[in-house]
């Protein structure tokens, strides 16, 4: 589904204020064998910490946002809200970068790396 523009300028400002208390209010998820951790790989492969991916996430705009989805996993109810970028904090790096954030009391990324497919932008 697509969220207003208000919406998404609502959630955007949400987890701006939530990490910008503290950067550990945003939670890299990281998945458990035997499945492939794509956000740790591709961490990894460019060296991003924390705080890089932090930083491109509070660079997000309307401009960025795809599409929002509900949660299937019944024990974390919610919406999952997709966006793409292109990482600053990759040098000479120009694919997109596939986005995946929930807001609970924390921002939870359950997604950081470059897009499998190409991403619609509803706002641009």
């Amino acid at each position: 589904m697509i969220k207003t523009e208000e919406e998404v300028k609502q959630l955007l400002n949400d987890v701006f204020e939530s990490i910008d208390l503290s950067d550990a209010n945003l939670v890299i998820v990281g998945r458990r064998w035997p499945k492939v951790d794509k956000t740790a790989e591709f961490m990894a492969t460019y060296g991003l910490k924390h705080a890089d991916v932090a930083g491109e996430i509070k660079k997000l705009s309307i401009k960025n946002y795809s599409y929002t989805d509900t949660d299937r996993n019944g024990k974390f109810p919610g919406e999952l809200w997709f966006f793409g970028c292109i990482p600053d904090c990759i040098p000479h790096f120009n694919s997109e970068v596939y986005v995946k954030i929930k807001l609970r009391n924390k921002v939870i990324c359950l997604s950081f790396h470059e897009a499998e497919y190409p991403l619609s932008y509803p706002y641009r």
